[in-house]
């Protein structure tokens, strides 16, 4: 019974309270606590069994020739051909640096862009940045990307902000 009342009064009382004045938790408080959530996931998250042959191309793809940063959009019958997917990791094609990626995603408005070695995996990167949505910033689309290395991640995650754009500004220029 005691178990039931903690349990009652957390998530009457405390989540509440939490999501009505999340907005002062401090930062480092949250990034740590986020930190802890993406440890705990990518440690849940690496599979069980791999096969040869995706071991030796990508130790974290799970799917066999399916690339981890492209997402294949099909095309409506008639409608225009979908874009080209970006070259991924395995491509060959060496990313731009970082700081290069960084200043174009700065110039793309977002905000909070940050790339961090996965301590689950060894030799990857998980880049990170938020978009605001609104002209008060209330709203942001958080974007994630894994990569090799910090240059790629982060360079996929270009890629994918501007990707989003690009349909959002299709999705505008259709609805008026």
């Amino acid at each position: 019974m005691k178990f039931r009342t903690c349990l009652l009064a957390v998530c009457m009382v405390i989540v509440p309270t939490l999501a009505m004045f999340s907005h002062l938790i401090p930062a480092g408080t949250r990034r740590s606590v986020r930190d802890c959530v993406m440890t705990w996931w990518a440690a849940r998250a690496r599979p069980t069994a791999v096969t040869p042959t995706s071991a030796a191309r990508d130790p974290i793809q799970t799917v066999p020739d399916e690339p981890t940063s492209a997402l294949v959009v099909p095309a409506k019958p008639g409608g225009p051909a979908p874009p080209p997917s970006p070259a991924g990791p395995d491509s060959g094609v060496r990313p731009p640096p970082l700081d290069v990626s960084v200043r174009r995603l700065s110039g793309l408005g977002a905000v909070s862009i940050e790339c961090v070695a996965l301590p689950a995996a060894v030799g990857r990167h998980l880049a990170s940045c938020q978009v605001p949505l609104d002209a008060e910033g209330q709203l942001h689309r958080v974007f994630q990307m894994e990569g090799s290395d910090a240059d790629t991640a982060v360079h996929l995650l270009l890629n994918d902000v501007m990707a989003w754009q690009r349909r959002l500004a299709e999705q505008r220029g259709i609805l008026r």
